[in-house]
């Protein structure tokens, strides 16, 4: 049977007491997704004193850091037309620094979104990108440490970056509703990519030209059909909440956990 966690960069911070881990153990989430949005938190991976308070953390709330999301990548402009030398350098030390934590502190998974100036929007950008990925997944393997890919391609583009990293700890990190906004079948990408998911999945859903707005099951991402499709392909990994609670009004952790636990029959 799965397991439940939430991504901290949608916590409603009026719900947090302290931080993600406490509302992680409220509402019974085991796993948290910490994002590398800002030069300032690259700076904390490096920071002894921030790594130890980080894991002490999560020894009081029963918790455990399971992913860390690099969206500061979003900011560079790693590939495309604008690609240039210091993006290249700033990511390659983003994720260095991303590891060395994820390896202190026991996160099996690190991912990489490919969105914003990171965005793969052609043969050369999917090209470009899993050349830097697979420099990333060959540091991470002797570190135990899996390299995941986050990306507004279809089932073909996925397949084509999967064997152009050609690595074993490369994953992709599907989420439920992304696929439903750049125009792709999401039973399309489970189908050909299903074998190289993470086990930890991103669940949200929405109204188009939204996304996280939506209570799970209540918008156009046909989540039931979805999580349904996982389980029945063997998925027993970790669901991810990741609808925007405290953007949207409405949106609340412990409804949306109670319909996912449903749909996945708990």
């Amino acid at each position: 049977m799965p397991n439940y966690g939430i991504a901290a960069w949608c916590i409603d911070q009026a719900d947090a007491d302290r931080d993600a881990f406490d509302v992680a153990a409220r509402y019974g989430l085991g796993a948290v997704h910490l994002a590398v949005g800002s030069t300032g938190d690259v700076a904390s991976l490096k920071h002894s004193a921030w790594r130890i308070g980080v894991g002490r953390r999560c020894i009081e709330t029963g918790t455990h850091i399971s992913c860390l999301a690099l969206n500061i990548v979003e900011q560079m402009a790693i590939c495309g037309a604008y690609r240039d030398d210091s993006s290249r350098r700033q990511f390659w030390d983003v994720c260095l620094a991303a590891l060395e934590f994820a390896a202190e502190v026991a996160v099996p998974l690190i991912y990489v979104p490919s969105f914003g100036l990171a965005e793969i929007m052609s043969d050369a950008d999917l090209c470009e990108t899993a050349e830097l990925i697979g420099r990333v997944a060959e540091a991470a393997r002797p570190l135990r440490i899996d390299v995941a890919s986050e990306n507004s391609l279809g089932a073909a583009n996925c397949t084509r970056l999967i064997d152009l990293v050609d690595s074993d700890n490369f994953k992709i990190l599907f989420d439920i509703y992304n696929p439903l906004r750049w125009g792709h079948s999401p039973k399309e990408i489970i189908a050909a990519e299903f074998d190289s998911f993470a086990a930890q999945i991103h669940v949200k859903d929405g109204w188009l030209p939204g996304y996280g707005n939506a209570p799970l099951g209540e918008g156009d991402g046909s989540v039931l059909e979805i999580v349904q499709e996982l389980l029945r392909r063997g998925f027993d990994g970790t669901f991810v909440l990741e609808n925007d609670y405290g953007k949207w009004r409405g949106l609340d952790v412990q409804m949306d956990l109670k319909t996912l636990k449903a749909f996945s029959g708990r």
